[in-house]
């Protein structure tokens, strides 16, 4: 009977030092669990049609300004990165409701940072009236809302939303830019330099810019909300991309001397 005393007492012993060596192993810090940035492949979407910024070239691959500073800030940082190309509402969607990690590029508003964060911006840029050769238009003030026509989930269909005003709006600026060529709208509202890109490239002869560059606009990357960390280092790849002269090289590929403010070259 005292055999089995003991032999009871030594198991009861050797389960709690089992529990206890499983209670300390848990304990230790896994390296791999508390980096989890340092393996992670980062999903950011690009727009298919918005040259020179985000396009994709014959192959199908996402190319441009955007693309170029997002993939370099990246590598700067040691980030691992896919670029994902879509419609650009169709990206905003994603990016909001957390399916994507960021865009490469989006214009800041205080409305839209409640729904993602912003970089620091990399780029300044101007909005302009595009209208037909033969219009007479020369403000967007007192026409039909529905012959003015934006890109969808562009920052002016927010600005528009924003005072009750409904324009048309196309899927790409192409789009709403053939649109205009075609007589389907009136007036385009759009991003200049983009739009001047467009219409040399496509070939389309019957607009022009009307009126002075409005609405300037700050270019910054575009990343999911309550990601700090991930922020931080795409703002730290962003300020290396300045200093190295990286930036003013991809600048210069896309732009040459095109007159566009630049706030990292000041």
């Amino acid at each position: 009977i005292m055999t089995s005393a003991l032999d009871c007492d030594g198991l009861i012993a050797l389960r709690a030092l089992i529990a206890l060596l499983i209670l300390l192993v848990s304990a230790i810090p896994n390296p791999a669990a508390s980096l989890p940035d340092a393996r992670q492949e980062w999903v950011l979407g690009s727009d298919v049609d918005y040259p020179p910024y985000q396009f994709t070239d014959a192959s199908g691959r996402a190319v441009g300004f955007d693309v170029d500073i997002a993939s370099a800030a990246a590598d700067a940082m040691g980030l691992q990165v896919r670029i994902k190309t879509g419609l650009w509402d169709g990206l905003r969607n994603e990016l909001e409701h957390g399916q994507i990690d960021g865009v490469v590029g989006m214009f800041y508003s205080a409305e839209r940072s409640r729904q993602v964060d912003f970089s620091s911006p990399y780029l300044w840029l101007h909005y302009s009236l595009f209208v037909r050769r033969d219009s007479t238009i020369k403000t967007w003030e007192g026409v039909d809302p529905s012959r003015i026509v934006v890109q969808q989930g562009d920052i002016t269909e927010d600005y528009f939303g924003a005072r009750g005003i409904r324009p048309g709006t196309a899927h790409t600026l192409v789009d709403a830019l053939t649109g205009l060529s075609a007589g389907r709208y009136d007036l385009a509202l759009g991003p200049q330099l983009a739009g001047l890109y467009l219409l040399h490239h496509r070939h389309i002869a019957n607009i022009i810019t009307v009126g002075e560059p409005m609405f300037p606009q700050q270019k910054c990357l575009a990343l999911g909300k309550d990601n700090p960390e991930l922020l931080g280092k795409f703002n730290e790849g962003l300020a290396i991309l300045k200093t190295s002269g990286r930036y003013e090289q991809i600048y210069q590929r896309w732009f040459g001397i095109e007159n566009v403010e630049n706030p990292l070259s000041r």
